[in-house]
């Protein structure tokens, strides 16, 4: 089972913690924050994983090499921070014709919902979903990409809507699974406000299809964007 993890970006907002080294050697409570995402993939029976690199990549290679918890580790890097469709595009001959999960290296979890995610994607027929989304509920979702669903299906993500206008509380957690079939979305997406290829709009694409699942998380899922949301996730791991 393959799964492309998105380690590209600089973490401006992580600042000074970020001023020499990329976002995914952030330490949090001992561990960086790529380590414990690939902990949770090797704990889910991910057997290959690439690694999308960018600011300072030869010191995430460094770090972590070619193997980690039994899993063998591959490389490509995003020359330009052009969106996270881009991103994953990049994983197209990695992937080849199977379908893989993907997260970023600031999202940590737990290795059940990547479980979970294979199991949905395996377990269907001829309707089985090009995609396959986790969201998870917040009392703030004017901050996110809110998604609206309808019968366990996504219509749309709506990314960080007028508070008050919000389409529900379900939030995209930045956890996937995808088929062969993202790839073709991205060609097609174009570019968004932010001059970048985001894959909220490859997304909402394919959810045009009706092929496009959600699957709603409760478990530990911290999003670590900044230096405070670092804090309070030490806070949550130590409990945990």
């Amino acid at each position: 089972m393959k799964a492309v993890v998105l380690a590209a970006g600089k973490g401006v907002r992580m600042a000074p913690l970020t001023n020499d080294r990329p976002k995914a050697l952030v330490e949090l409570a001992g561990k960086t924050l790529v380590e414990r995402v690939l902990e949770t993939l090797a704990g889910a029976g991910v057997t290959e994983v690439l690694i999308v690199t960018g600011h300072l990549e030869e010191m995430v290679k460094e770090k972590l090499g070619q193997e980690f918890g039994g899993m063998r580790l591959k490389y490509i890097k995003q020359a330009e921070q052009s969106g996270t469709a881009n991103a994953i595009g990049l994983a197209k001959e990695f992937v080849g014709t199977e379908g893989f999960v993907c997260t970023y290296c600031d999202v940590i979890s737990k290795s059940s919902i990547f479980k979970e995610l294979f199991d949905a994607a395996n377990g269907g027929d001829g309707n089985s979903p090009k995609a396959i989304v986790v969201g998870r509920e917040v009392s703030d979702p004017w901050r996110f990409g809110v998604m609206k669903v309808k019968d366990g299906l996504l219509e749309e993500i709506v990314e960080k809507p007028a508070k008050g206008n919000e389409p529900s509380n379900l939030i995209n957690a930045g956890i996937y699974w995808f088929s062969p079939n993202i790839f073709g979305a991205i060609e097609r997406t174009e570019k968004s406000s932010r001059n970048e290829f985001e894959i909220t709009d490859s997304l909402n694409e394919l959810a045009k299809e009706n092929k496009v699942q959600v699957i709603e998380y409760t478990g530990l899922c911290l999003d670590i964007g900044t230096v405070k949301d670092l804090e309070q996730a030490k806070q949550k791991i130590s409990k945990n």
